[in-house]
């Protein structure tokens, strides 16, 4: 009897291992697996796959592609989580990116690349609070830690360029300083408040450029140095209008500067040819009034006889006139033609004559001006010397 179980267990046992050997997946039911995998991003499940396809098509190939594949995860993973250790947090995206690259649903993209992602967008916003602050060299170097997370690269330049503008002007404005020359320390301080308020120590130093360059317009005006004095206290107002009584000390070294001035101021130079005439600009004269007397002598540049018509303005298009530091436009109020009663002149080859033009005088006598000679061109005229 029990040989009769035995035998019939045997017999099951090998009717079972049949029936299962039947139902075994077919080698090209094992590649159609693998490609599946591979479309779900199961690298392992499709290597397996692939493996047991076995020599059918590519099978092996690709089976070790997908086995470098996972390889090639592993060593980024790797990568990333040192970066990570190292807060070296740009290094860790791009290597996480890479992986998200390889497999989108990979559990390092899903959880490590949004933190590292926060981190990054961290140090963006401390970059750009400190661009806000005028710390540009400071905003530079933390744009440079992002690479080229959110165009951090060329903002870096862009930082990078700004502190160095703005350390030129600071240098220029302290060097100036040490030599007393307070006008351009001024100037440069001016500009420098005007785009970067918040820059290093600007605004301490600013203040104390003001109280230097006041002083040092009192001491002028106190030893009769009223075109000094003018041009300081300009350049002082220029920065703050309401500073102590600059405004006050101004108007009195304008006037006093004016008095100065008053006399002839020789210039002998050259501002252009027209239609074969040289026009040159002799002198200009400060009276006692205030008003300036420009002096020329027109030249005949040719070889031949030629006609010159009188150089003065006509009512529709002024060509003759003086342009004012502050931009006001100051026209002729007498010409050469009017008191001479001549209209018009006929010179031999190199020969000249004289023309002059009165203007009323400008605003602030010390600045330099532009004289303005028609089709001769433009010239700019500085009668104060300091």
């Amino acid at each position: 009897m029990h040989y009769r179980l035995h035998r019939s267990l045997l017999v099951a046992i090998a009717l079972l291992l049949a029936a299962l050997a039947g139902c075994q997946p077919t080698p090209e039911e094992w590649y159609g697996r693998g490609v599946l995998a591979i479309e779900k991003n199961d690298w392992a499940g499709a290597a397996r796959a692939f493996a047991k396809a076995g020599r059918l098509a590519d099978a092996q190939e690709r089976a070790a592609d997908a086995l470098t594949h996972i390889e090639t995860i592993e060593l980024h993973l790797d990568a990333a989580r040192s970066a990570m250790r190292q807060r070296r947090w740009y290094d860790a995206y791009v290597t996480l990116e890479h992986i998200a690259a390889l497999d989108p649903e990979h559990r390092a993209v899903q959880t490590d690349l949004p933190r590292v992602i926060a981190r990054l967008d961290a140090r963006y916003a401390q970059a750009e609070q400190s661009a806000a602050n005028d710390d540009y060299a400071h905003a530079a170097e933390l744009y440079g830690d992002l690479g080229d997370y959110r165009s951090a690269d060329a903002l870096r330049s862009q930082m990078v360029a700004r502190a160095n503008e703005l350390d030129a002007l600071y240098d220029a404005m302290q060097s100036a300083a040490d030599r007393g020359d307070w006008e351009t320390a001024l100037d440069r301080y001016k500009r420098l408040f005007s785009t970067a308020p918040n820059y290093r120590d600007i605004d301490r130093l600013g203040q104390r450029y003001l109280e230097r360059t006041y002083r040092a317009a009192e001491q002028a005006l106190s030893d009769g140095h009223d075109a000094e004095a003018l041009r300081l206290l300009s350049a002082l107002l220029a920065c703050d209008g309401g500073y102590r009584s600059a405004q006050r000390l101004a108007e009195e070294a304008r006037q006093g500067a004016g008095r100065q001035l008053v006399g002839v101021h020789p210039l002998n130079r050259v501002v252009g040819t027209d239609r074969g005439w040289t026009l040159q600009l002799d002198s200009v004269e400060v009276r006692p009034e205030g008003d300036l007397l420009v002096r020329v002598t027109v030249t005949n540049s040719t070889t031949i006889r030629n006609h010159l018509a009188c150089l003065q303005n006509d009512d529709e298009r002024p060509r003759f006139y003086l342009l004012a530091a502050n931009g006001q436009r100051l026209l002729p109020t007498q010409w050469a033609c009017q008191q001479w009663r001549q209209e018009a002149w006929t010179l031999e080859g190199g020969e000249s004559t004289s023309f002059w033009w009165l203007f009323p005088a400008p605003p602030d006598i010390t600045a330099p001006f532009t004289l303005s000679f028609a089709d001769w061109g433009d010239l700019e005229v500085s009668i104060y010397r300091p």
